[in-house]
């Protein structure tokens, strides 16, 4: 309604969510510098995230090159390190995405590191997997179903 409308007029809210454990917070911010506020408190959270996120990585570069003496790499089209959700828990593997054509499907295969030695995952790509993204603040997740 209008009145609604006028009456918080100088409301913001915001929301966290940890979507694993079904839980959503939401923050809200009153008055003539609320959206200044809200800015400022979403800015520092995603901040903080960002900060706890690339602690996790090791100084490792992106890569377009295959791996001499590995020929399971040389249909690599980009290869670093990723966060894999595995179960309960998330681990840090060298994620390399394999190239899509010929008698070969596309592959997303993950590895224990950049030697790409021990393989932890393989996930097979075609035509009709789903790829899905969630999005928010510095927000870089994607599923993968097949």
């Amino acid at each position: 309604s209008l009145e609604a409308d006028q009456e918080y007029a100088t409301l913001r809210l915001f929301k966290i969510s940890a979507f694993r454990q079904g839980w959503l917070g939401v923050f809200a911010l009153r008055g003539t510098t609320a959206d200044m506020e809200q800015h400022a408190w979403v800015a520092s959270i995603a901040r903080a995230l960002r900060v706890l996120t690339q602690s996790l990585f090791l100084p490792v570069p992106l890569t377009t090159m295959p791996l001499e003496g590995a020929p399971w790499t040389a249909r690599r089209l980009l290869a670093g390190q990723m966060l894999l959700k595995w179960d309960d828990e998330v681990i840090l593997v060298f994620a390399d995405l394999q190239l899509y054509g010929g008698a070969y499907g596309g592959a997303l295969n993950c590895y224990e590191d950049e030697a790409c030695t021990v393989q932890v995952i393989q996930i097979d790509i075609d035509l009709t997997t789903q790829v899905t993204e969630r999005h928010g603040v510095d927000c870089s997740y994607f599923g993968i179903k097949e």
